[in-house]
């Protein structure tokens, strides 16, 4: 019997913030052109604060990514496995980290964002109170109401070095497009949506970001197998 894959469309989103460089304004183009040269992404644009990078200069397709006088990153959309957005991400993070135009100074926040949408074949309404049943004992639900008509789970927790911010909703037929920067064939059906932050500010090691990137990407596709497996999406 063949095994049906699971579709899970995802964006992942990664920022690093630091102490404001000045210098940097004077050598966005040199780091523009550093970082095609190097062969990370083909095309950029410069911009007063930041200088931006993309696969494809009329529209992004897979990749994108940004340095500026207070903080850099890279996002990938819908990358086809999971270790494309760690091992991309942390290149680019190599990459800046050893520019030779400009010094990176103290490292102010580490943030590793993933928006993930899970189609289903259940009717919204159907998804929405597998949700409710899950997530909120019949206890709440008779206190609080007898019938919720759309829930939104947002629920914020430490794990290590992290904080962690998770959100958990149902969408509407259609309604999930409008979370993401990208188009997918499979935004038009009911589904449960994921936005899940792993972040910190303190202490933050620039020789680390790599390792802080995979740890926290380990994290995160825990949370999606588990809540999958929860709810049965």
């Amino acid at each position: 019997m063949t095994r049906v894959e699971k579709v899970i469309v995802t964006q992942h989103i990664l920022e690093v913030r630091h102490a404001a460089v000045g210098s940097f304004l004077d050598v966005r183009g040199f780091v523009a052109d550093y970082v095609k040269h190097a062969g990370f992404l083909p095309h950029w644009k410069i911009d007063n604060n930041v200088v931006s990078f993309v696969d494809k200069p009329e529209k992004p397709f897979l990749e994108t990514a940004f340095a500026g006088y207070k903080s850099f990153g890279y996002t990938s959309n819908n990358p086809p496995t999971k270790n494309f957005f760690p091992d991309r991400a942390g290149s680019f993070v190599k990459l800046i980290l050893k520019n030779q135009y400009y010094s990176i100074p103290e490292l102010t926040r580490f943030g590793s964002r993933t928006k993930a949408f899970l189609p289903c074949d259940l009717d919204f309404a159907s998804l929405n109170q597998k949700i409710n049943a899950t997530l909120f004992s019949n206890n709440f639900q008779q206190k609080i109401t007898n019938k919720t008509s759309d829930v939104l789970v947002v629920t914020e927790f430490d794990q290590g070095i992290f904080n962690a911010r998770i959100s958990i909703g149902p969408m509407h037929k259609g309604e999930v497009a409008a979370q993401f920067d990208f188009e997918s064939e499979h935004f038009s059906g009911v589904g449960l949506f994921l936005d899940i932050d792993y972040f910190f500010s303190k202490e933050i090691v620039a020789s680390r970001l790599q390792s802080y990137l995979k740890e926290s990407m380990i994290n995160v596709w825990n949370k999606i197998d588990t809540i999958s497996a929860m709810l049965g999406v």
